[in-house]
C-alpha cells in the first residue's frame, strides 16, 4: 500500500502502529482496540486527508485501520 493516502496519513499521524499509537497517543499496547480508540484514529486520519484535501469515506478509513491492527488467524 506505499503510496496509498491512507498510509501516507498514517504515517504522518503516527497512527501506523500500536508502538506509534502508544508513543504519540497514549493508546495502550497488548489488548484490542475499542471502538471509541478506533473512532479517534480515523477522526485523525480522516483531519489529516481533509487538510491534503483526499477524500475517502469514513467506511474505507475504518476498514484499512482495523484490518492494520486484525490478528492473523
Amino acid at each position: 500500500m506505499w503510496g496509498h493516502p491512507v498510509f501516507v496519513a498514517q504515517h504522518a499521524t503516527a497512527t501506523r502502529c500500536r508502538r506509534c499509537l502508544k508513543k504519540w497517543h497514549f493508546i495502550a499496547q497488548g489488548t484490542a482496540l475499542d471502538d471509541e480508540q478506533i473512532d479517534y484514529i480515523v477522526a485523525i486520519l480522516e483531519r489529516w486527508l481533509v487538510a491534503q484535501d483526499i477524500e475517502l469515506t469514513n467506511r474505507e478509513l475504518r476498514q484499512r485501520q482495523r484490518s492494520l491492527f486484525e490478528k492473523p488467524q
